[in-house]
């Protein structure tokens, strides 16, 4: 099955395996449930770890805090630090994405003027960022996105998103 990425480690959090975690994913408290399976590696195809989770807590800033069953010693976790988590990817509703599918559609106004391409997707506090070039184009449907056109892989941008670019 394919996977999704849902989380970064970045560190260790006491001597427990406690591990702290930079979420990628809109739906934590899903992806993060008691005895969900979480994968861990560098890259989807390169999984180093398959384990259940036992305990998750949120903390701030898309900063949380997850413990694997069976890896509950900071000496059992500390490899993994700077490397991702995977999930088994979901079939979602139809009109419903993934971030990461949205990488490498076009930005294009309402008169389909090219801005660019979505080369990757950043996420900054619990903001997610295409970054365009040189700039940065915030993911936000309600002010900057008028449309994500799946069919076309492009991203229609209203009057103040293309302001960004100008």
């Amino acid at each position: 099955m394919e996977k999704v990425r849902i989380a970064k480690i970045v560190n260790t959090h006491g001597l427990k395996g406690e591990l702290k975690i930079y979420l990628t994913t809109s739906n934590p408290e899903m992806r993060f449930a008691k005895n969900s399976i979480v994968y861990i590696g560098e890259n989807p195809n390169n999984i180093l770890l398959t384990a259940k989770v036992l305990n998750y807590k949120y903390k701030s800033n898309s900063i949380a805090f997850v413990t694997l069953l069976g890896y509950e010693d900071i000496n059992k976790v500390e490899q993994y630090v700077n490397t991702n988590m995977y999930a088994d990817k979901l079939e979602l509703e139809d009109g419903s994405y993934y971030i990461d599918d949205l990488i490498g559609f076009k930005i294009v106004d309402s008169n389909q003027k090219e801005y660019g391409i979505a080369e990757k997707a950043v996420y900054v506090s619990d903001k997610i960022y295409f970054v365009v070039g040189k700039d940065y184009l915030p993911f936000d449907t309600e002010h900057f996105i008028d449309k994500v056109d799946l069919e076309k892989k492009e991203l229609i941008l209203s009057e103040l998103g293309a302001g960004i670019f100008e």
